[in-house]
């Protein structure tokens, strides 16, 4: 009988774990995105101090999630965003417009993709 609830407790806390990463990595992906996004509507409409503003807002939000980011996943994928979000910072400062547009893609696509690697779907599981 101990056993049993042993084995119980522990499938709770494994599932409560992972729902809690799933919420966590959700909104602070939303988060990501969202700054991404205040970066790229600044460089599309030409505002050159609005883009490096939200540039330094957004490298801010990502090194105190970074910590967190290094923990639950791989630090290849966690290096390449931190690397890039540097390099979004300077050409915004420069005004290398497309750079920064090119760099904005990227990050995105490895925020997308450490969500997708979080999922609970067949594809992540076996």
């Amino acid at each position: 009988m101990g056993k049993r609830i042993a084995m119980i407790a522990l499938l709770v806390l494994v599932l409560g774990g992972a729902l809690l990463q799933s919420l966590y990595i959700g909104s602070t992906t939303d988060d990501l995105l969202g700054g991404l996004d205040a970066i790229k509507t600044a460089l599309d409409i030409g505002d050159t101090p609005a883009s490096i503003k939200a540039a330094d807002t957004f490298c801010d939000r990502w090194n105190k999630e970074k910590k967190m980011y290094e923990t639950l996943f791989e630090h290849d994928e966690v290096d390449i965003i931190s690397a890039t979000a540097k390099s979004i910072q300077s050409y915004c400062v420069s005004g290398d417009t497309a750079h920064a547009l090119a760099d904005i893609a990227a990050v995105r696509y490895y925020i997308d993709h450490i969500r997708e690697l979080d999922r609970l779907a067949w594809k992540n599981i076996f």
